[in-house]
């Protein structure tokens, strides 16, 4: 996976949760129940993608909370 790939397959996405394999989403959706739901009806293993929310821009990074 090239992370360069990665985040132009990304753009435009922000605010989305996403589901990637490799460098392609397989889909966006508004939620991460919406997107473990489109990946059971398409008999995706959850295993064989990686689901993550796209931040906006302006969003404050949080790393390691407490």
């Amino acid at each position: 996976m090239r992370p360069a790939r990665v985040l132009a397959a990304l753009t435009g996405l922000e605010g989305k949760w996403v589901a990637i394999r490799g460098a392609e989403v397989l889909a966006a959706k508004d939620s991460s129940d919406a997107i473990f739901g489109w990946l059971r009806s398409k008999r995706i293993p959850v295993d064989s993608v990686v689901v993550l929310r796209v931040p906006d821009e302006d969003e404050p990074e949080l790393v390691g909370l407490g």
